[in-house]
Protein backbone atom coordinates (compact mmCIF):
# COMPACT_ATOMS: atom_id res chain seq x y z
CA UNK A 1 0.00 0.00 0.00
CA UNK A 2 3.25 2.23 0.18
CA UNK A 3 4.00 2.36 -3.57
CA UNK A 4 4.01 4.94 -5.69
CA UNK A 5 0.65 3.39 -7.53
CA UNK A 6 -0.88 3.53 -3.79
CA UNK A 7 0.18 7.16 -3.14
CA UNK A 8 -1.13 8.03 -6.25
CA UNK A 9 -4.35 6.65 -6.27
CA UNK A 10 -4.71 8.15 -2.52
CA UNK A 11 -3.52 11.31 -4.01
CA UNK A 12 -6.42 11.27 -6.62
CA UNK A 13 -9.28 9.99 -4.75
CA UNK A 14 -8.80 12.36 -1.52
CA UNK A 15 -11.53 14.71 -0.88
CA UNK A 16 -10.51 17.83 1.21
CA UNK A 17 -13.31 18.94 3.57
CA UNK A 18 -12.60 21.36 6.82
CA UNK A 19 -9.27 21.03 6.57
CA UNK A 20 -9.22 17.48 7.07
CA UNK A 21 -8.62 15.08 3.96
CA UNK A 22 -10.81 12.34 2.53
CA UNK A 23 -11.35 9.16 1.06
CA UNK A 24 -13.71 9.43 -2.29
CA UNK A 25 -15.48 6.52 -2.48
CA UNK A 26 -17.16 7.33 -5.94
CA UNK A 27 -13.39 7.66 -7.26
CA UNK A 28 -12.04 4.70 -5.05
CA UNK A 29 -14.57 2.36 -6.73
CA UNK A 30 -12.79 3.41 -10.08
CA UNK A 31 -9.20 1.84 -8.87
CA UNK A 32 -8.20 -1.72 -9.13
CA UNK A 33 -6.34 -2.77 -6.01
CA UNK A 34 -3.46 -5.40 -6.79
CA UNK A 35 -3.63 -8.85 -4.36
CA UNK A 36 -1.21 -11.30 -3.56
CA UNK A 37 -2.28 -14.66 -5.52
CA UNK A 38 -4.28 -17.27 -3.02
CA UNK A 39 -0.87 -19.11 -2.94
CA UNK A 40 0.80 -16.03 -1.45
CA UNK A 41 -2.17 -15.25 0.77
CA UNK A 42 -2.16 -18.57 1.82
CA UNK A 43 1.68 -18.89 2.51
CA UNK A 44 1.37 -15.54 4.44
CA UNK A 45 -1.59 -16.86 6.58
CA UNK A 46 0.78 -20.33 7.21
CA UNK A 47 3.45 -17.99 8.60
CA UNK A 48 1.28 -15.47 10.53
CA UNK A 49 -0.01 -18.64 12.24
CA UNK A 50 3.37 -20.02 12.81
CA UNK A 51 5.07 -16.41 14.09
CA UNK A 52 1.88 -16.31 16.53
CA UNK A 53 2.55 -19.53 18.07
CA UNK A 54 6.28 -18.71 18.57
CA UNK A 55 5.12 -15.01 20.34
CA UNK A 56 3.03 -16.85 22.55
CA UNK A 57 5.36 -19.72 23.51
CA UNK A 58 7.81 -16.65 24.18
CA UNK A 59 4.46 -15.04 26.14
CA UNK A 60 4.31 -17.72 28.21
CA UNK A 61 8.69 -17.89 29.05
CA UNK A 62 8.80 -14.29 30.13
CA UNK A 63 5.50 -14.81 32.54
CA UNK A 64 7.19 -17.74 33.94
CA UNK A 65 10.49 -15.71 34.16
CA UNK A 66 9.05 -12.92 35.97
CA UNK A 67 7.29 -15.35 38.42
CA UNK A 68 10.68 -16.84 39.48
CA UNK A 69 12.10 -13.59 39.35
CA UNK A 70 9.54 -12.35 41.54
CA UNK A 71 9.99 -15.69 43.55
CA UNK A 72 14.00 -14.92 44.05
CA UNK A 73 13.17 -11.50 45.27
CA UNK A 74 11.18 -12.67 48.12
CA UNK A 75 13.52 -15.39 48.82
CA UNK A 76 16.83 -13.01 48.97
CA UNK A 77 14.35 -10.78 50.79
CA UNK A 78 13.67 -13.28 53.69
CA UNK A 79 17.07 -14.24 53.64
CA UNK A 80 18.19 -10.47 54.78
CA UNK A 81 16.48 -9.78 57.08
CA UNK A 82 16.19 -13.58 58.76
CA UNK A 83 19.65 -13.39 60.03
Amino acid sequence: MNSIYHRKLYNEVKAYALGQSNINATKLREYIFTLPTLAAQQAIVERVDKLMVMIDELEKQVSVRKNQAEMLMQSVLREAFEK
